[in-house]
């Protein structure tokens, strides 16, 4: 019995290890491919916009920009009266 408990305790060491070193990977290379805009300092994200940048209302909402949405929700019903 306490040789599968050591294999097992070896596993999820080997998976906590694996699971580290595959977020640090990601996170290297989210900041490979974030534009000079964009700069991660101390765990924060400050996003600089162009001048010539407008806000999504005024280029006619969210919807108009970015499309519809399939997103439904049951729990989020249009109540009619």
């Amino acid at each position: 019995m306490n040789d599968k408990k050591a294999d097992d305790e070896a596993m999820i060491a080997k998976y906590k290890a694996d699971a580290a070193a595959r977020r640090q990977l990601s996170k290297t290379k989210l900041v490979a491919m974030a534009p000079l805009a964009v700069q991660p300092k101390d765990g924060v994200i400050t996003v600089r916009f162009g001048e010539g940048a407008k806000p999504l209302s005024a280029l006619g909402g969210v919807v108009k920009v970015l499309g519809q949405s399939r997103i439904k929700i049951p729990e989020m019903k249009v109540r009619r009266s």
